[in-house]
C-alpha cells in the first residue's frame, strides 16, 4: 500500500494529481510545531513513515520552482484547511443571506471512509477565526470531521461584509446571466426543431412519391420555389404551360442512342446492365434513381417546352427554374445532371434565331454544354465560375477559348473563392456587354444556377441575390427573346429566395416585392428572419483588383478578334 496522509480524515496518497505529500522535517523544533498545530484536533504519534499534505497547508505558503513542482517555504506551518472541491449553486445553499444582509457560510460534511463532499446545513459564522468546528465523536458511527467552505476564497477574504457581498452579488449576476443563455438556447432549440421537422416532413413526402436520392434535392428545390412564387402572386404576371415530356427522339438529338437505351433499360430496372453503370456516369453524384425515366425526360421536356414558346415569338422571356443540367455529356451523366436539357433547347432555338449567346452564372463551370459548341461558331458560351485546383468540374480556364471553327467563340471567366457582389457585378456587366456587342446574337440562354450565393455548402462566393438580379437585369436590357434556367444549389431556401426574386424582375414585380416571405407551405424553411433578403457573409475574397483587370484584358483581347470573324460572315 502506497504512502498516504496521516490525517485520518484525509484520503490522499502519494500517487494523487491533486496534492503533494511531504515528510516531517527534520528540524526538531520545526517538527514540533508541526506536530502541535495538528494536534490541535487530531491525535496521532509521528512515525518515520508518516507524510503530510499539501492540502493541510495554506496557499500562502506554497512556491513553485522552475520545474513548476509545488514545494513548501522555509518554516511552513501546517494549518487544518481543507480545499473541498464542490460547486456552490444556488439550489444547493437556498438561505445564503441572513436578516442583515451576510452571507451564510454552508458546512461541507467530510467522511473519512469517502472522498465525496455534500452540503449538509448553513449557520452564521460567529468567530472568524474558526476554521473547524469538531463534532463529538461517536463510537458507534463513522468518524467525519465538518469543514466549513467559502468557495475559491479563503477565510480571510470572507472577513469583510462587504467583500462577502461584493462576492455573492457576482455570484448572483453570474447566475442571471446563464439563465439567460439557457432560455435562450432553449427558444433556438424549439426553433430549429420546428424547422427540422417541418423539412422532415417534406422528405418523407418525397419519399413516399419515389422521389429520393439525387431527385430529392431538386425536387426540394422545386417544391420551394413553386410555393414561393405563388404565394407572391407571381404567377398571375405570366403565362403557365403544361410541360410535353421529351421524347426519345428529342434526347438523341445531342446524346448518345447507346445512353439513352441505357437510362431506358435502366429506368425497368434491367439487372443486366448493373454492370455499365459506371461507363455511363451512373453513380455516386448521379445514383440510378426508380423511375429515372420519368424524372429525365419532365426536366429537360420543360425547357424545351421553353424553348418552343420562344419560337412562337409571342413571348420575349421564358422560365424552367428545375432545368439547367449544364454538367450531363453526349454519353455520360456528370455532376447531378443525367442529360443536357440546355444543349436541347439551344438546339432548338438555333433553328428559329441561328446564332445563340449561352450565359453561364453557376458557380461551377458549364462543361457540358462548353465540350458541345467547342468546334462551332454559331453558339458563343460564356461562363463566369469558381475557378481553383480541385474545384469541380476542373475545367473552365481563361485559356479555353474553342478549338477550329469555334476558336475564340467560347469565353471562361475563372473567379477564386470569395468574390463578392460588386466585383462579380462589375466584371459581368462589361464583358458580357461586350460579348453581346461583337458577337451580335439572335437569342439569349441563361443559366442561372443558385449555388454562386453565401452559404451554398457547395460552392465558395460570396454572392448575395442582388447579384444574380443584376446580372438579369442587364440581359434583358438587350431586348432579345431569353430563355431562363436554373442550375446549382444546395440551400434550398436561399434557393427559392433568389429564383423568386429573379421571377420578380423578369415579370415586372420586383418593385412591389415585400422583403417579408408571405406565408405558404413551407414557411418555416426561411427562418430564424423569414425574410427575402441574404446578407453576405465574411469569406475572404482571394480575387485581386489586379487579376480581374488581366483577365478581363485577356477577353477584350479576344473580342476584338471576334468581332472582325462576325464582320466578315456578314459581308
Amino acid at each position: 500500500m502506497g504512502l498516504k496522509c496521516c490525517v485520518d480524515s484525509c484520503k490522499s496518497v502519494a500517487n494523487s494529481s491533486t496534492v503533494r505529500l511531504h515528510s516531517f522535517p527534520k528540524d526538531m523544533v520545526l517538527c514540533e510545531k508541526w506536530v502541535a498545530a495538528l494536534q490541535k484536533d487530531y491525535k496521532f504519534e509521528v512515525k518515520k513513515s508518516h507524510r503530510i499534505c499539501s492540502k493541510h497547508f495554506e496557499e500562502e505558503h506554497f512556491i513553485k520552482s522552475t520545474f513548476g513542482n509545488l514545494l513548501l517555504k522555509p518554516g511552513a506551518i501546517p494549518t487544518i484547511f481543507v480545499n473541498v472541491q464542490h460547486s456552490l449553486l444556488k439550489e444547493n445553499v437556498p438561505n445564503m443571506i441572513d436578516d442583515i444582509g451576510d452571507i451564510l457560510i454552508p458546512i461541507i460534511e467530510y467522511s473519512s471512509d469517502s472522498d465525496n463532499s455534500i452540503i449538509v446545513e448553513s449557520e452564521n459564522i460567529d468567530n472568524e477565526n474558526q476554521i473547524l468546528s469538531t463534532p463529538q465523536k461517536d463510537s458507534s458511527k463513522k468518524k467525519h470531521k465538518l469543514f466549513r467552505y467559502c468557495g475559491d476564497f479563503s477565510e480571510h477574504d470572507l472577513e469583510s461584509p462587504g467583500k462577502r457581498k461584493l462576492f455573492w452579488n457576482a455570484y448572483q449576476k453570474s447566475c442571471q446571466e446563464k439563465n439567460k443563455r439557457i432560455r435562450h438556447l432553449a427558444q433556438e432549440t424549439r426553433r430549429l426543431k420546428s424547422q427540422i421537422d417541418n423539412l422532415n416532413n417534406l422528405v418523407e413526402k418525397l419519399q413516399k412519391q419515389n422521389k429520393t436520392n439525387a431527385t430529392c434535392s431538386c425536387m426540394l428545390k422545386a417544391y420551394l420555389v413553386d410555393s414561393l412564387i405563388k404565394a407572391y402572386h407571381l404567377s398571375d404576371h405570366m403565362d403557365v404551360f403544361k410541360v410535353n415530356p421529351s421524347t426519345y427522339e428529342d434526347l438523341i438529338g445531342f446524346h448518345s442512342s447507346a445512353y439513352i437505351d441505357f437510362l431506358q433499360k435502366l429506368s425497368d430496372n434491367n439487372s443486366s446492365i448493373l454492370d455499365t453503370e459506371d461507363e455511363y456516369g451512373i453513380g455516386y453524384d448521379c445514383p440510378a434513381v426508380k423511375d429515372i425515366w420519368q424524372f429525365i425526360t419532365y426536366i429537360s421536356g420543360a425547357s424545351l417546352t421553353a424553348a418552343k414558346a420562344l419560337t412562337t415569338m409571342q413571348y420575349r422571356f421564358s422560365i424552367n427554374w428545375c432545368g439547367g443540367w449544364h454538367h450531363a455529356l453526349r454519353d455520360s451523366a456528370q455532376g447531378f445532371c443525367y442529360v443536357n436539357d440546355i444543349v436541347l433547347a439551344i438546339d432548338l432555338l438555333r433553328k428559329t434565331f441561328g446564332k445563340v449567346l449561352y450565359i453561364d452564372i453557376d458557380v461551377h463551370h458549364g462543361n457540358g454544354v462548353e465540350d458541345a459548341y467547342m468546334a462551332t461558331d454559331k453558339v458563343f458560351t460564356l461562363s463566369f465560375h469558381q475557378y481553383e485546383p480541385g474545384f469541380y468540374p476542373t475545367s473552365g480556364s481563361l485559356d479555353d477559348i474553342g478549338i477550329d471553327k469555334g476558336k475564340y467563340y467560347t469565353v471562361n471567366v475563372p473567379f477564386k473563392e470569395g468574390i463578392n457582389d460588386d466585383k462579380y457585378i462589375t466584371m459581368f456587366q462589361k464583358i458580357s456587354n461586350m460579348v453581346n456587342s461583337s458577337y451580335n446574337p439572335k437569342c439569349i440562354v441563361l443559366q442561372c444556377g443558385a449555388d454562386s450565393l453565401v452559404g451554398d455548402p457547395i460552392g465558395g462566393f460570396n454572392l448575395t441575390p442582388k447579384t444574380l438580379a443584376e446580372c438579369v437585369k442587364n440581359v434583358m436590357k438587350w431586348e432579345k427573346p431569353t430563355l431562363f434556367l436554373g442550375g446549382g444549389g444546395y440551400n434550398e431556401a436561399n434557393v427559392a429566395r433568389c429564383w423568386t426574386y429573379l421571377t420578380a424582375i423578369i415579370t415586372g414585380q420586383d418593385d412591389s416585392l415585400s422583403n417579408d416571405i408571405p406565408d405558404n407551405e413551407y414557411f418555416s424553411a426561411y427562418g430564424p428572419d423569414f425574410t427575402l433578403d441574404i446578407n453576405p457573409g465574411n469569406r475572404k475574397d482571394f480575387n485581386s483588383f489586379n487579376n480581374l483587370n488581366y483577365i478581363f484584358t485577356v477577353i477584350a483581347r479576344n473580342m476584338k478578334i471576334v468581332k472582325e470573324l462576325v464582320r466578315k460572315q456578314e459581308q
